[in-house]
C-alpha cells in the first residue's frame, strides 16, 4: 500500500497541510477557522488513516503552527491528535506545536491536547517571537 501525495493550500481561513515524502512530515501551517471543519479535515483524517497501515515509513513527524484555531476546529485537533496516537503503536511519531508567544490561547491549546499522546510520542512547544515570520 502506497501513501498517496497529500497537499491542501492555505486559503485566509484554512492552514497549509502539505506531507514531504523526503523527511517523513506533515505540517499544518496558518490560521485554522474554516466554514466547515469536518469538510475540511475528512482528507487530514482520512490520510492519516491510510499512513497509519503503510509499512514504507517507520516515522511520522507532526509540525503544526497556527496563532488562529476557531472553536469548531478545536474539536477536529483533538480527533487529529487521537489519530496521531494511534499511529503511534506502529510508527515513532514526534509532534512540534507551534505559535507566537502571544497567542497564549492556541499555546494551551497545544499543551491541552499534547495530553492525548501516549509517553513515547515527543511533543515539543514553541513559543515564536511575536510577529515573527510564524504562521499568519
Amino acid at each position: 500500500m502506497s501513501v498517496q501525495e497529500l497537499h491542501v493550500l492555505k486559503t485566509t481561513k484554512t492552514p497549509e497541510v502539505d506531507f514531504r515524502y523526503i523527511d517523513e512530515t506533515i505540517s499544518i501551517i496558518g490560521p485554522c477557522d474554516p466554514d466547515n471543519p469536518d469538510e475540511f479535515f475528512r482528507p487530514v483524517n482520512a490520510w492519516l488513516v491510510d499512513f497509519r497501515q503503510n509499512t514504507d515509513f517507520p516515522v511520522l513527524k507532526v509540525c503544526i503552527s497556527t496563532n488562529h484555531i476557531g472553536s469548531m476546529s478545536l474539536i477536529n485537533f483533538r480527533k487529529l491528535f487521537q489519530l496521531i496516537s494511534s499511529i503511534a503503536d506502529r510508527k515513532h511519531v514526534s509532534v512540534t506545536w507551534s505559535s507566537e508567544s502571544s497567542a497564549k490561547r492556541i499555546i494551551g491549546y497545544g499543551r491541552t491536547l499534547s495530553e492525548l499522546l501516549p509517553p513515547s510520542v515527543p511533543f515539543k512547544l514553541v513559543e515564536l517571537a511575536d510577529g515573527a515570520n510564524g504562521p499568519a
